[in-house]
């Protein structure tokens, strides 16, 4: 069926269906996740400019998502970056490295909340220095645990 849910990112409506449109799914195996069958399948962006809002993230964006068969649910999903993204914002800024994996968990019949979310980014600014980052969070009864560790790396000098 048609997905016809909105999702809010930066307080305007998306369509959770447009941004799906923008890339090309396909199974590629069956995995155990925590003693489950889940299905296994990669997503790649399809060619071209989108009008959407993020398209310039967007279409340097691919991974894996993990369904669990019994309950037609993502329980797990990795995206990371296709190719470098670039941030104008006067500072010339690449993210060479970016990437998430996200865990969800059945906390009740027909109710799946994430469970862990993993972030990890690399990021240059103007050749100067490099960025490395990573984040962890863990959800525990509705609580959330963050754990981040950042590291400047300098570039070697000539």
């Amino acid at each position: 069926g048609m997905v016809k849910e909105r999702v809010s990112l930066d307080g305007s409506g998306v369509r959770l269906s447009a941004i799906l449109e923008r890339y090309d799914f396909r199974t590629v195996g069956r995995e155990d996740l925590d003693g489950w069958p889940a299905l296994v399948l990669a997503f790649t962006p399809r060619p071209g400019k989108r009008d959407l809002e993020g398209d310039v993230v967007l279409r340097n964006l691919g991974g894996r998502i993990w369904v669990d068969e019994a309950e037609r649910e993502v329980v797990r999903a990795e995206v990371r970056n296709t190719g470098d993204i670039k941030f104008a914002f006067g500072i010339g800024a690449t993210v060479s490295g970016l990437g998430f994996t996200i865990d969800f968990r059945k906390v009740e019949d027909g109710l799946w909340l994430p469970s862990r979310l993993e972030a990890t980014a690399e990021a240059r600014v103007l050749l100067m220095k490099g960025f490395r980052g990573r984040t962890t969070s863990i959800f525990s009864r509705y609580r959330r645990f963050e754990a981040a560790s950042e590291e400047i790396v300098k570039p070697p000098t000539p």
